[in-house]
């Protein structure tokens, strides 16, 4: 862990477990309406890890919509 800013590391470091990316490092980048954080392989690789809990109620609650989701999953994979 690079930038420890985030009280979300833990479950940042929990999420690159379940994926096997434990060799990955991890970066803090910002919390708003997500926890977003740059991970980075020993090789070349890199991907942003979201988490979603915002900062306030009135960021929504999309994120724990599985349409939304899913919608999203869609749109991304289209890209």
């Amino acid at each position: 862990m690079e930038k420890d800013q985030s009280p979300f590391n833990d479950v940042a470091k929990q999420a690159l477990t379940e994926y096997d990316l434990q060799d990955h490092t991890l970066t803090f980048i910002q919390h708003s309406d997500n926890v977003t954080f740059k991970v980075e392989g020993p090789g070349l690789d890199a991907y942003l890890l979201r988490l979603h809990i915002p900062v306030t109620s009135a960021m929504g609650t999309h994120g724990a919509d599985p349409g939304a989701v899913t919608s999203e999953l869609q749109w991304l994979e289209a890209l």
